[in-house]
């Protein structure tokens, strides 16, 4: 699923008020246009430049229906107008585009990118058997659980990650954490640290080594899982002594002399009904 980026402002931008008056439209069938148009050039336009576009071709992509269309401006005067394109001698562009949906586009190319790397290090790579000294070199494309099972999966030396000029991570290095962190997923938590090392800003960029970095990483996840499994122990005793408590409470109850009614064994529920339901609005509340 692609998401792209709206200023909340722009629903009662005066901008948006021009646009819709020129086109003959009322203000959300303007802002539903230029949504429209704005998903519309995620998928066909370069980083937003529609010089290649006339404005009826914009029309019949966008579906414009004729009872809305332009009396006095086409479509790219009406945006030009309202402020939504730049227009140069060469170049017709939506405006803003680099700085609202930029990231998007970045982020959609280095996927594109990984998937073209990781396809032809699938197609490409081939592995010796190192532990049976044997000298057949094998293709291992059609190796079940590619994800998991990397085709070097033997080979310390191969290079699992790389950026830059950093030093890259080895499967050497994969092992080697398998073992620390048996209750982390590393082939995932690479993933992550590929599309971070793609997005992040250069200031927050390692500056020397990948497996330190990713060391680093690991270390924060295992200490989140860890806090986690705590604070379920810990819930998990806190009720079981509760429950403990009540239990023996109503034992209490029933070894009294004479034993215990009916009804003060229903008003003695109703109270820990009562408790129940405070306690549970109190950790509403806390979350």
């Amino acid at each position: 699923m692609t998401w792209i980026r709206v200023d909340c402002a722009v629903t009662r931008h005066p901008k948006l008020v021009r646009f819709s008056k020129a086109m003959g439209m009322s203000r959300h069938e303007g802002l539903g246009l230029l949504v429209d148009l704005w998903t519309w050039a995620v998928d066909y336009t370069d980083n937003g430049d529609l010089s290649k576009y006339t404005s009826d071709e914009l029309v019949t992509a966008l579906n414009v229906a004729p009872n809305t269309a332009l009396i006095e401006h086409d479509l790219l005067g009406a945006l030009e107008m309202a402020g939504f394109i730049d227009r140069d001698e060469t170049t017709i562009r939506l405006h803003d585009w680099d700085m609202h949906q930029g990231q998007l586009m970045a982020q959609r190319e280095a996927n594109r990118d990984r998937q073209r790397r990781y396809r032809e290090r699938k197609k490409d790579v081939t592995v010796t058997n190192t532990l049976d000294n044997d000298a057949t070199v094998r293709n291992e494309r059609n190796e079940p659980n590619q994800r998991t099972q990397r085709p070097a999966d033997r080979h310390d030396a191969y290079k699992v990650l790389e950026f830059g000029k950093l030093a890259p991570i080895t499967e050497g290095d994969c092992k080697k954490w398998r073992g620390l962190f048996p209750s982390i997923d590393l082939d995932v938590e690479l993933e992550k640290m590929y599309l971070y090392l793609e997005s992040a800003p250069k200031s927050k960029l390692p500056k020397s080594s990948l497996p330190r970095f990713a060391m680093n990483w690991l270390q924060r996840c295992q200490n989140d899982i860890d806090k986690q499994t705590k604070i379920s122990s810990k819930e998990t005793r806190k009720q079981e002594r509760r429950q403990a408590e009540d239990m023996a409470w109503l034992e209490e109850l029933k070894a009294q002399p004479g034993g215990v009614s009916k009804a003060v064994l229903d008003q003695a529920k109703r109270e820990m009904h009562q408790v129940f339901n405070a306690r549970t609005r109190r950790k509403k509340k806390k979350a």
